[in-house]
């Protein structure tokens, strides 16, 4: 019995150690009415997720896979080895892979992170494309040239210094002219003494500078409730929209609560270090039905809100000031405005996954 039970062990052991994982591929496939798609191939991914950036003439892809290892021993099986796989790779206009196969930058055991929501995303700079991602509760950057060849090595920029059982979130990632900016929900140091606050780290890459701008938006009932936003840069602004929940009885007699949707703005200045001036432009019926985008087109700069199945539309003026009140759209408008929230087409082109 002890032989059989040391057999089994060094046969884990052997197999733990040798766990191999498949390579993803990139290619372009051409729909029958000329539609040009992006596909990405692996066997039985668990979970993935991507982001895209237009360059010169290029576009630049990060997508991440989950994947594990699991035995039938003991039953009902278990998962010996479960890791994440961060891959890129580049294509030109016509969707042709410039790079021969997208290749891992960046492999990671699995494990459970303290922060929701977007964990990477890409950005074009003058040299290739940039690419910050996250692992457990820290951000890295890193950057590739249009040949895939690596130009700046692998950096920790941001951490979470402590481990909180209340999930942070991560509302917005951008970059624009070397400076990353990463806005973050995050738990206060003492949960029954502060509230839960928006906060914003900027780091100047080329610099190697770093603010971090606690309560950059500040409120002192906190932002707990806060499940979504919108960033805008432009002429030296940060345009924020975000979605906060202000806690109401329907029935006072009722001890549950529910949550009224609010939509704020504000225009802040990217020199300033707190946020102050913010507004609320509309409250919508949906908590979890609302969504923002901003919109820049043909000369006009608009924030659009969705409500369930209703639109509305609120023009930006000069220096961010709001125009009026926001008003629901005509159904011809609705053609253009719904066409915002569609996944499938929140990028140029579309990605699918398959095995």
């Amino acid at each position: 019995m002890k032989n059989k039970v040391s057999a089994i062990l060094l046969f884990m052991a052997v197999f733990l150690f040798s766990c191999t994982y498949p390579s993803a591929t990139l290619q372009k496939e051409t729909k029958p009415d000329g539609e040009k798609i992006l596909k990405i191939t692996y066997p039985s991914p668990k979970m993935f997720a991507y982001d895209i950036a237009g360059g010169k003439d290029q576009w630049g892809i990060v997508f991440a896979i989950n994947d594990y290892t699991q035995i039938c021993f003991p039953p009902p099986g278990t998962i010996i080895d479960n890791r994440w796989f961060y891959y890129f790779g580049i294509v030109d206009q016509d969707l042709n892979p410039i790079l021969k196969t997208p290749f891992v930058f960046e492999e990671t055991k699995k494990s459970e992170s303290f922060f929701a929501g977007q964990y990477m995303a890409v950005f074009p700079t003058e040299k290739g494309f940039l690419i910050v991602y996250m692992i457990e509760g820290s951000f890295y950057f890193t950057e590739f040239g249009t040949d895939g060849k690596k130009i700046r090595d692998k950096t920790l920029f941001y951490g979470n210094q402590k481990e909180n059982p209340e999930r942070n979130s991560i509302l917005s990632i951008h970059y624009q002219n070397n400076i990353l900016y990463l806005l973050l929900r995050e738990a206060p140091e003492d949960i029954y003494t502060d509230s839960w606050s928006i906060n914003l780290i900027k780091h100047d890459i080329e610099k190697d500078q770093q603010e971090i701008l606690k309560k950059f938006i500040p409120n002192k009932e906190g932002w707990y409730q806060v499940r979504k936003m919108d960033v805008f840069l432009k002429d030296d602004f940060l345009f924020l929209s975000w979605i906060d929940g202000k806690e109401y009885k329907e029935d006072p007699e009722n001890s549950s609560y529910k949550l009224s949707p609010i939509v704020y703005y504000a225009a802040c200045p990217l020199t300033e270090k707190q946020c102050a001036a913010y507004q609320t432009v509309l409250k919508t019926n949906n908590y979890f039905q609302s969504d923002i985008r901003f919109l820049e087109k043909e000369g006009v700069f608009s924030l659009v809100i969705r409500d369930e199945e209703e639109f509305w539309e609120q023009k930006i003026g000069e220096k961010g000031a709001l125009q009026g009140t926001a008003l629901r759209v005509s159904e011809e408008r609705k053609k253009i405005v719904s066409s915002l929230f569609d996944k499938e087409k929140e990028y140029p082109f579309q990605v699918i996954f398959e095995e």
